[in-house]
């Protein structure tokens, strides 16, 4: 019943019927206030983060690089094996009973030391494994942001050839396990990203494989958003996020109303939101509450660009609407300039992009570069490339990486304005 009282209310402040300006605006207000809590049982994702398979590959093929570096070498019978070796390739599966967890399975090329009765000889192996990664996420330093975190947590199948034509006469089945566990032991825990934050706060946020990829799925506390209708195909080798057009509304609404009179009495209400191609359109009203109140309807069209890595929704051209009795005429894009409409869809859209956030020593980090933006299919499309830098790179090169990103959700909310 309260949802078809809100409903008829809401019909009513957009056809202008007999019921007051004040009371009227009072019921948008409420509406445009409400945040969602908690997460239910089974939920439909608002943005999606997908990263293509192979800049996880490149991610897993840093930490297990890094890894072999630092085992020691396989002991054997009358023999020494140090392989060196880069993932040639790598396919992410499902782990059945396990939704926290992402299944893979590689190969490994490269070159082994063999030292054995008193000579030394360098032969090329391959190796193929099959392990786990399980994922599990922590508070970023901004408090309402996720930051991801996937660690190789065992390799149940190693299979290694190495080419003994020269006759070695030893055998490597004896060791292979306990090596497969030191592996999975030294592989650093991988970053996947912040995401979230005071701009774009969370309720809930999982990770799954879907054809190859990894998919972060957000649910943000948006009371009216609405879930998006398929994942964003990431460019190759890069990554991509999309948000639904209803979810960045919401929050567009909530700040408008949470920031108050914008000056003379005059209230901001964003009421639609439509992004396409380079373009977005935003319908606007404005109420204006002294004495009887009156409110008036606009129709704001733009362009969507990036200026240093962040998205801007720039206006171009206004076009009136409906309005009440009384209504006066008033210059939107000037009250545009004065409010937080605009930059609330820009910062929640720059904190669904993925960012690096510091690990422990020996970790690794992710520094996403954004290079386009869109709409598509009722939602906001922002996609890109990536880096991946281990904490040793990054404290050699003074803490800084190509690809553009900040090294935390809390210092990309601050640098995210151009």
């Amino acid at each position: 019943m309260s949802r078809m009282i809100l409903a008829l209310a809401t019909l009513l402040s957009f056809t202008g019927c007999a019921a007051g300006v004040h009371e009227l605006f009072e019921t948008r207000k409420a509406y445009g206030l409400e945040r969602a809590t908690g997460a239910p049982g089974s939920w439909s994702a608002e943005a999606v983060v997908t990263l293509s398979e192979p800049l996880v590959q490149a991610v897993l093929a840093q930490a297990l690089e890094a890894a072999l570096k630092d085992l020691p070498p396989l002991d054997v019978k009358l023999a020494k094996v140090t392989p060196q070796a880069t993932l040639s390739s790598l396919a992410l599966t499902d782990v059945a009973g396990c939704p926290q967890c992402v299944g893979f399975n590689g190969k490994l090329t490269g070159k082994a030391k063999v030292e054995a009765m008193g000579f030394t000889k360098t032969l090329p192996f391959t190796a193929a494994l099959r392990g786990s990664l399980q994922i599990s996420t922590r508070a970023a330093d901004d408090a309402q942001g996720r930051a991801v975190f996937a660690r190789l947590t065992k390799i149940d199948r190693l299979d290694f050839a190495l080419d003994q034509s020269g006759g070695l006469g030893f055998s490597l089945e004896d060791t292979l396990e306990s090596w497969g566990t030191d592996l999975a032991r030294e592989t650093p825990e991988l970053s996947l990203g912040a995401f979230g934050g005071d701009d774009l706060p969370l309720r809930d946020l999982r990770v799954r494989s879907a054809s190859g990829a990894l998919l972060v799925e957000l649910l943000t506390d948006a009371a009216h958003g609405g879930p998006l209708y398929a994942p964003p195909t990431p460019p190759a080798g890069g990554w991509a996020v999309a948000v639904s057009e209803a979810t960045l509304l919401d929050h567009a609404r909530r700040a408008a109303f949470e920031m108050g009179e914008i000056s003379m009495e005059v209230w901001a209400e964003p009421t639609s939101l439509d992004l396409d191609g380079g373009e977005f359109s935003l319908g606007l009203r404005l109420w204006r509450l002294k004495g009887n109140g009156w409110w008036r309807d606009y129709t704001i069209r733009g362009d969507l660009s990036m200026v240093n890595q962040v998205l801007k929704l720039q206006p171009k051209e206004v076009q009136e609407g409906e309005r009440s009795k009384g209504a006066a005429l008033i210059d939107p894009l000037a009250l545009l300039g004065e409010s937080l409409i605009l930059r609330a869809i820009e910062d929640a859209a720059a904190q669904s992009v993925p960012v690096g956030q510091s690990t422990s020593v020996g970790g690794l980090t992710l520094k996403a570069k954004v290079t386009q933006a869109q709409g598509i299919a009722d939602a906001l499309v922002l996609s890109g490339d990536a880096t991946v830098r281990s904490a040793k790179e990054k404290e050699a090169s003074g803490g800084t990486t190509s690809g553009g990103g900040t090294s935390g959700a809390g210092e990309r909310r601050k640098q995210k304005r151009p």
